[in-house]
């Protein structure tokens, strides 16, 4: 993950907490395929799956602070489940995310996503977010013309 932020944990050291950021880190991003269901069984599904996905909690020692899973609905329809522990993420970070996922699928689509595995930015996320709980985001995408819902 090329942000820092993403790539960071928290210790305690002297009764006081410590960012560590890793130098790599890496996220498994489960696919869950609920292309056999049909419309009402898979409607039914979405919301748990969803919430079970975004209620659980992070550890700030293990990280990482970020997981995502996506729903296959259909083989055109997903549904991405993103979701951060706020002690990393604020509104303005949030949307540089979901800028950068945006145009990451965009160049998957259009078969460009070599550009983005070579390409590493200076500018890193340094804000941190206020709030309490986790954040979640979910959103649709139409894999096949790059939209989103």
């Amino acid at each position: 993950m090329r942000h820092e932020v993403l790539r960071t944990t928290f210790e305690m050291f002297a009764d006081e907490p410590r960012q560590i950021i890793s130098l790599e880190t890496s996220m498994e991003v489960p696919i869950i395929d609920l292309t056999h269901l049909s419309n009402d069984e898979r409607d039914a599904e979405v919301s748990p799956l969803v919430a079970k996905y975004s209620g659980c909690p992070f550890d700030l020692k293990k990280g990482p602070l970020i997981r995502a899973v996506i729903l296959r609905l259909t083989p055109e329809e997903n549904v991405v489940v993103l979701s951060m522990h706020h002690i990393i993420t604020d509104g303005w970070s949030m949307s540089v995310l979901v800028r950068e996922l945006t145009a990451l699928y965009a160049a998957s689509v259009k078969g460009s996503l070599r550009h983005f595995q070579s390409c590493r930015s200076n500018t890193q996320i340094t804000r941190y977010g206020s709030g309490s709980g986790c954040r979640a985001r979910c959103w649709r995408s139409n894999s096949t013309t790059g939209a989103n819902n």
